[in-house]
């Protein structure tokens, strides 16, 4: 009984009465929009949808405005620019060496870290080895390298290598031996050891690969995962004494927390 009471008090939709409803809630809206814009602007909106218009426009507005806001305060809290605005205009008229976008060209950052950290290399280093580079990439034995590394990774690891001249290279994954190939190019007479389930010389019956001949494999019939290596002995049969001349790349598509964690437990067995 009391829903049938309830019911026959409220009007359908498709009704007059409901009509009437429908119109009156939106004459209120439209009023009340009415008495914000006049408040803001000094005008009144006669038009209900100009109203609505503007009253979502000001929404946008305002949930831009905010986003700006709360962007450019993250942005404050992790770096700090080391350059003024106007030098970012300079690209085109400058060249290479004006562009000051936020983090440089070639991926120099151009802000520090919350550590207040820095690269030690600067635009016109990357510059210099690029030009270096390009002619060695070209003479690179596989040309293509589908689902492995391309140019721009190539010149990241080669230039990493090249800058930090460790004792030993460490590679986590070699795939034809592309990397490896990059690393040699990078470090000639330093030793590497490579860690691949398949080994590359298996790649040479269907097409270019590379095999060095001063590395090290773990791979094939003789693999063994990174995280199963005994690195303290594998590091003394290299002589390395100091862990900070080793380079380690890690390609191997796992998950590079694990690889990370067990890099450091292998320098720290203590770490857990």
């Amino acid at each position: 009984m009391q829903e049938t009471i309830l019911s026959a008090r409220r009007p359908s939709p498709g009704s007059p009465e409901g009509c009437r409803e429908d119109d009156s809630k939106m004459r209120r809206t439209s009023l009340l929009l009415n008495r914000f814009a006049t408040k803001l602007f000094g005008f009144r909106l006669e038009n209900h949808s100009m109203a609505q218009l503007l009253a979502t426009s000001l929404l946008l507005l305002v949930v831009v405005v905010g986003s700006l806001f709360v962007l450019s305060w993250r942005r404050r809290e992790v770096c700090v620019a080391s350059y003024d605005s106007l030098t970012r205009t300079s690209f085109f008229s400058s060249g290479v060496y004006g562009l000051a976008s936020d983090f440089g060209s070639l991926g120099v950052p151009w802000c520090r870290s919350k550590q207040g950290k820095t690269v030690e290399w600067t635009t016109k280093d990357l510059l210099k080895g690029l030009e270096e580079f390009v002619p060695i990439y070209e003479t690179r034995p596989i040309k293509n390298n589908i689902y492995g590394m391309g140019f721009d990774h190539s010149f990241g690891l080669w230039f990493m290598a090249r800058w930090l001249k460790p004792d030993l290279m460490i590679e986590s994954g070699a795939f034809k031996g592309h990397s490896t190939w990059v690393l040699r190019q990078a470090m000639p007479d330093k030793p590497i050891i490579s860690l691949s389930p398949r080994h590359p010389e298996k790649y040479l019956k269907k097409g270019p690969a590379y095999v060095d001949g001063n590395c090290t494999y773990f791979a094939g019939k003789n693999f063994v995962d990174f995280g199963s290596v005994e690195w303290e002995t594998v590091l003394q049969k290299h002589g390395i004494s100091d862990i900070s001349r080793v380079l380690v790349f890690f390609d191997d598509h796992q998950n590079e927390l694990k690889r990370l964690k067990q890099a450091l437990k292998a320098v720290s067995p203590s770490y857990i």
